[in-house]
Formats: structure tokens, C-alpha cells, sequence
């Protein structure tokens, strides 16, 4: 009896896939902006070096999965690793950052945008912590076939004077 259960059991979970209804539609493509993977917040002020550097973050890791609906929207699901580690004028065991996800079109137009700001607490005033961010976004792809044309971009939320420092500090 306990074998006959299993063996059903068994066909009823793998029939959410025997009678699937066909290939998987392809999912919104989802980038990490390169210029916007890294970010350094330095104390105010005018020094910019090592020692008036409150945070430094990195972005290190992304998954992402979606679902479509028989509505026409499909549901971007985005796991993101953000490393963030105190500088030395940081004070306190509180880091903030702040990134941003946006949607384009397949014309690359930009559909939506939207900033998310992020308190971060070290535990035990350590150096380094890592968040795992879950994003999820709900985009509208009809008339078109399928939402594999969309791209979902995500970064930091830069100042024009962060931008400005990683690009010197990079070389470029």
C-alpha cells in the first residue's frame, strides 16, 4: 500500500509537467548595469579618500525566474546579493544604500522605473554584511507574443559624484 502511494504521488507531481502545455515563454531579460554594479558614499564634505569613505557596495549575484498570466502581464521574480562594507568614517552599525530596478520596452523605451532605499544593520559593528533583495515586477507585455524583449535593469542609485569618482577610479 505504501509503494502504490508513492508511485501516485509520484505521477501527480510529475504531471504538472507531462501535461504542460509547451515550451516555457522566454522571461524579461534582467541586467545588472555594469557602471551601476559598484558604489562608494563618502562622508559630506570635499575629501575623497580612503578614510572618508562611509560604504562601499557591490553588487555580486542575481537569479531571476518569471510567470506569465493569461491577463498579458508576466511576473519578473529577481533575487539580488548586494554587498555593503563600512568605511572608515562610518559611524554606528547602520549602512544605507539605495538602487533602483527599471523596465524598458522592446523599442528600449523606459516603461517604469522606481528607487528602493535600503537600511543595512552589521551585526556586532562587523566590517562587511551581505542583503539579498527579492524584486519582483509585474510587466504588461501584451499585445506582444511573450515578454522576452523586456529587459529589467537594476543598479545603484548613483549621485553624478559617484559616478564621476568610479569611473576615475576604474580608468575610464
Amino acid at each position: 500500500m505504501t509503494r502504490i502511494s508513492v508511485v501516485v504521488l509520484g505521477l501527480v507531481l510529475a504531471g504538472c509537467t507531462v501535461f504542460d502545455s509547451g515550451p516555457q515563454l522566454p522571461c524579461p531579460r534582467v541586467v545588472v548595469l555594469s557602471e551601476a554594479a559598484e558604489m562608494v558614499e563618502f562622508r559630506p564634505g570635499p575629501g575623497r579618500d580612503l578614510t572618508d569613505v562611509l560604504y562601499e557596495g557591490e553588487i555580486i549575484g542575481m537569479s531571476a525566474t518569471c510567470d506569465y498570466d493569461d491577463d498579458g502581464y508576466v511576473d519578473s521574480d529577481v533575487l539580488l546579493a548586494i554587498r555593503l562594507a563600512r568605511g572608515p568614517a562610518a559611524e554606528g552599525n547602520i549602512g544605507r544604500f539605495t538602487y533602483f530596478v527599471a523596465i524598458t520596452d522592446p523599442n528600449n523605451k523606459i516603461i517604469a522605473k522606481q528607487v528602493f532605499p535600503v537600511e543595512v544593520e552589521y551585526p556586532g559593528f562587523g566590517p562587511r554584511v551581505v542583503v539579498e533583495e527579492e524584486i519582483r515586477q509585474r510587466i504588461y507585455y501584451a499585445p506582444n507574443p511573450d515578454a522576452g524583449f523586456y529587459r529589467v535593469f537594476i543598479g545603484f542609485q548613483l549621485t553624478q559624484d559617484q559616478l564621476i569618482y568610479l569611473r576615475r577610479s576604474r580608468g575610464g
